[in-house]
């Protein structure tokens, strides 16, 4: 099994070191115990990027057929004004708006996927992949301890994608094929619309199917539509913003960090990521 000194990468958002009255905080707040393994690991680095690793899977999922990443942790951060994704108190205010089901500690996932710890069936979680848009609802190991122990190195998968690209089963960015809509957020209390990409894919052809991001709701765009392997948006004040298969995954993170910081952070995120 994977050792606590093994386990972590960078630390991106400085989350501070786990104290014992946060781990109370947090397991109250959350009507929880955590599972010792994953406290374990959170003494030695409170949350953040792991050393990358993917867990091996019998079940086919929207991420792919054979396994889901494990890239990064969330860790315990008390306090409100800190910032940063990297954090299971988020749990709460994530699932809601997400539409997630209850009683999920949320690890790892950009909002559309999520690895959970699973409280609905023990007090002892299991681990979950959840998909909002597939609706996949999948649990990936019985125990948190069981989770740790069948973890991989990502490389292991990446190399397979290497050796497939060339025949086209690596990540699919197919414009032909993708459809774009505009439509309100899932929360009225945020100032938020939701681009909705929906791509269709073969049968037996493997890659995503349908993916969100959030943009500020007091954009006014006046077109929307691909250009080669661009998807731009032109906004009524003249700005054009362009989404790729390059910056998406950047833009999609970023996007989630900001997403309940505000109209301003948001409209940041874009222009850092995606501003032509």
């Amino acid at each position: 099994m994977i050792t606590p000194a093994d386990f972590w990468g960078a630390n991106y958002y400085k989350n501070p070191p786990l104290t014992e009255a946060a781990l109370a905080l947090a397991e109250e707040r959350l009507g929880v115990t955590l599972p010792p393994e994953y406290v374990d690991l959170l003494r030695v680095q409170n949350g953040g990027y792991t050393a990358r690793f993917a867990y091996p899977m019998s079940t086919q999922t929207s991420w792919a057929d054979d396994h889901v990443p494990f890239d990064e942790m969330a860790g315990v951060v008390v306090d409100p004004d800190h910032g940063g994704v990297h954090n299971i108190l988020l749990s709460q205010s994530m699932a809601e708006e997400w539409e997630l089901p209850p009683n999920q500690v949320l690890l790892a996932g950009d909002g559309h996927w999520w690895i959970t710890l699973d409280y609905r069936g023990s007090t002892v979680p299991a681990v979950a992949w959840l998909d909002v848009e597939t609706g996949e609802d999948i649990e990936v190991a019985p125990t948190f301890r069981d989770f740790l122990k069948g973890l991989v190195p990502a490389s292991q998968f990446e190399d397979m994608l290497d050796e497939t690209a060339a025949e086209g089963i690596s990540f699919k960015w197919l414009p032909e094929r993708i459809e774009v809509t505009i439509e309100d957020g899932p929360d009225p209390r945020r100032e938020v619309h939701c681009l909705t990409l929906e791509q269709r894919l073969e049968p037996g052809e493997t890659g995503w199917t349908m993916s969100k991001i959030f943009l500020p709701a007091n954009w006014g765009v006046l077109s929307h539509g691909f250009e080669g392997q661009d998807l731009c948006l032109v906004l009524t004040d003249g700005r054009t913003f362009k989404i790729n298969r390059d910056n998406y995954g950047d833009l999609s993170m970023a996007v989630m960090e900001c997403y309940s910081k505000g109209i301003a952070a948001l409209e940041n995120a874009w222009r850092v990521h995606a501003e032509v």
